[in-house]
């Protein structure tokens, strides 16, 4: 059994190839978490003017509790929806290279 030694330029290609790997993968959690905080902040913009419009169509508090009601599901469907998807962006890729 014989070992190839690894020169010093080998070694140096191996550690700058690691450091670009490891800063792409970096720069890719980094996308996809701005993703998600920019769905989750057009999530809560989204329900603020759900709540001033069924503010401003309500007649009685009856109705302003049902259409809040109906706004609060659909808020929490979101973001339930937004929990799955960063989940899911939290497994590692199957993709081959």
């Amino acid at each position: 059994m014989t070992v190839q030694p690894i020169t010093s330029l080998n070694l140096c290609a191996a550690t700058l190839t690691l450091a670009l790997q490891m800063q792409a993968s970096y720069h890719e959690t980094l996308k996809r978490n701005c993703d998600l905080g920019l769905q989750r902040i057009r999530r809560d913009i989204a329900a603020v003017q759900a709540i001033c419009d069924v503010a401003v169509a309500a007649r009685d508090c009856t109705e302003l509790a049902a259409s809040y009601l109906i706004m609060s599901h659909d808020y929490v469907a979101t973001t339930r929806d937004l929990w799955q998807q960063g989940l899911w962006s939290l497994a590692p890729d199957t993709k081959t290279t």
